[in-house]
């Protein structure tokens, strides 16, 4: 068979329902259609609605699909039917099983299904959740000017979002792991902690109506060699959010150059010499030479 796809339900929003309607036509003469199932229970196919014995070469025929939202949460609760579901883009399988009247022809024919969750109140999503900014090679030239990076906040409900505040810590999870409350420092002139910054950031009050979103820009900074890293949350009328940030400061890479000994070491005085001695006619001697990296960041060829 051939069947239109992929079946794209746009944005359904958290608690209600779409459908679909598939078009399906035979490339060869077909027994019977024996039933169909979906990678996830949020999209029904009725086996009811599948049409009943043989099917013609060419002949079509057409059934609905439903995503249905209407029991969806956003959050794990109980009774809901298929837990959690989160805002954002969606995607299954649908599988229509035949018995062909040919022999050696497929059984099964997968459908793409594919939509985009949508909240009914205002939704906070944050792209990446963790932004590595790479390292920085302390004294180089380009430390002066840091590493950057960009992180995207999104709104995905249907009604618009509203920033409420925004503050960094060191460690989000103590709260879980020890009941202590987070050590959130209140974010001033861009300061994110860690050796991070942002020269943009939303205020309270600012708003993202539905589908709009923001480019946060990030900068890493140090001076000392370690690594780095903080916790950016955000508070929303949309709920809440965090972003990890990591970085890493080391020094310089440092060429060492040696060459192999007699004695099966290595000998890297300076000036590093490489001596053949005395070889005779008709022989080979080799040896080797051997380069390291003595420094703290990546030593590259050129």
């Amino acid at each position: 068979m051939n069947c239109t796809q992929p079946v794209d339900f746009g944005d359904v929003a958290i608690g209600s329902t779409a459908t679909k309607i598939v078009t399906c036509t035979a490339l060869i003469p077909i027994t019977s259609i024996n039933g169909c199932t979906t990678g996830d229970a949020t999209w029904q196919c009725a086996n009811s609605t599948l049409p009943q014995g043989a099917i013609a070469q060419g002949a079509s025929f057409t059934f609905p699909v439903v995503w249905n939202l209407t029991q969806a949460s956003i959050n794990d609760a109980q009774n809901a039917s298929f837990g959690k579901v989160l805002p954002g883009a969606s995607s299954t399988s649908l599988d229509i099983y035949t018995t062909n009247a040919i022999a050696k022809y497929s059984t099964l024919l997968p459908i793409s299904l594919s939509g985009n969750t949508v909240s009914q109140n205002a939704f906070l999503t944050i792209a990446p959740p963790e932004v590595d900014l790479g390292g920085i090679v302390v004294g180089s030239d380009g430390a002066t000017s840091g590493l950057s990076a960009a992180v995207i906040l999104s709104n995905v409900g249907v009604q618009t979002l509203t920033f409420l505040g925004s503050a960094w810590a060191e460690d989000i999870d103590a709260e879980g792991e020890s009941g202590l409350p987070v050590d959130y420092t209140n974010i001033t002139n861009g300061d994110l902690g860690g050796g991070f910054s942002s020269s943009s950031l939303p205020q309270v009050g600012d708003t993202l109506a539905t589908g709009q979103s923001v480019t946060i820009p990030l900068k890493f900074l140090a001076t000392k060699t370690g690594s780095y890293a903080t916790f950016v949350q955000f508070w929303t009328t949309g709920g809440a959010g965090y972003v990890l940030l990591t970085g890493s400061a080391s020094t310089a890479p440092i060429a060492n150059i040696s060459v192999s000994t007699i004695e099966g070491g290595w000998n890297s005085f300076e000036p590093v010499a490489m001596d053949f001695g005395d070889v005779t006619s008709g022989t080979t001697v080799s040896k080797n030479i051997r380069i390291c990296n003595s420094g703290g960041s990546a030593l590259t060829s050129t």
